[in-house]
């Protein structure tokens, strides 16, 4: 999976507020992000078309 792809979603998970950066990865090479879940269940509302989290 090309980087740029799995940053784009990452982001998504972001914004949507079910993940988020937990601090960085620092061993050799340029720092990496480590992420963490905010939310235990993640649900999809077919009425509303939204994402719940809880």
């Amino acid at each position: 999976m090309p980087r740029s792809t799995l940053y784009y979603h990452l982001s998504a998970l972001e914004d949507a507020g079910i993940i988020e950066m937990a601090g960085y990865l620092e061993e050799g090479g340029a720092p990496e992000k480590l992420w963490k879940l905010k939310v235990r269940k993640i649900g999809m509302g077919l009425v509303t078309a939204g994402i719940l989290g809880e």
